[in-house]
């Protein structure tokens, strides 16, 4: 599953984001499961799990912290999808 769920983030073009309902509902599953793959990513930066959102376009969740979720968004300028 983690594997279908880091495949579809690689996908995601740069400075794109995408929603944790959005990405579960491309992978056949639910938010919570994504977000659970996303939180065991080991290659953060090469699978870009920074990119996921909430529904509404919140920063929610990311291992290396909301700020650094932040900044990396900013570096790439991202819109929702």
């Amino acid at each position: 599953f983690r594997l279908r769920v880091w495949a579809e983030l690689a996908r995601l073009e740069w400075g794109r984001m995408i929603s944790y309902s959005e990405l579960a509902s491309r992978v056949g599953s639910n938010p919570r499961a994504v977000g659970q793959a996303n939180g065991a990513n080991p290659v953060a930066i090469v699978i870009p799990c920074h990119r996921v959102v909430g529904k509404d376009g919140s920063l929610v969740g990311y291992a290396g912290g909301l700020d650094m979720k932040r900044s990396l968004l900013r570096l790439e300028r991202c819109i929702l999808f």
